[in-house]
């Protein structure tokens, strides 16, 4: 074998050797791509901001938070008050588009005053863009 034949074979072995990791980068990319679409990702949290008066009418102000990387969509929050003796007080409001580490502030109105019973907070459902 000659010393052209040796550079020639050397070149090729470099140029399988590129192309493989540039092949390997993408399927890695890919694959990336394919894992961050799992809904697992979306974490909301929901805090109780405040509670005002207003008449017979008790305002609850609660911030609803994106605490993931992605966008939702039409993300369902309810709002249950449960007090003793009575039947549950329910309600519920949908934000239309909550950004990955965005936050929106809702407001719910209960007669009753939530500080005398218990009141529970939750994402009932959302989709993905």
């Amino acid at each position: 074998m000659n010393a052209s034949d040796e550079r020639n074979i050397r070149a090729e072995r470099v140029a399988l050797g590129i192309s493989l990791a540039v092949v390997l980068a993408v399927l890695a990319g890919i694959g990336s791509l394919m894992l961050d679409r799992g809904p697992g990702e979306l974490r909301f949290t929901l805090t109780m901001a405040d509670v005002t008066a207003a008449g017979d009418e008790h305002h609850v102000r609660v911030r609803v938070r994106n605490d993931g990387p992605r966008t939702a969509e039409n993300v369902q929050v309810v709002a249950e008050l449960r007090l003793p003796g009575q039947e549950p007080s329910e309600g519920e409001q949908t934000v239309q588009f909550l950004a990955g580490g965005a936050e929106e502030e809702l407001v719910f109105v209960f007669a009753d005053d939530p500080a005398d019973g218990e009141l529970t907070l939750r994402v009932a459902s959302y989709t993905l863009p």
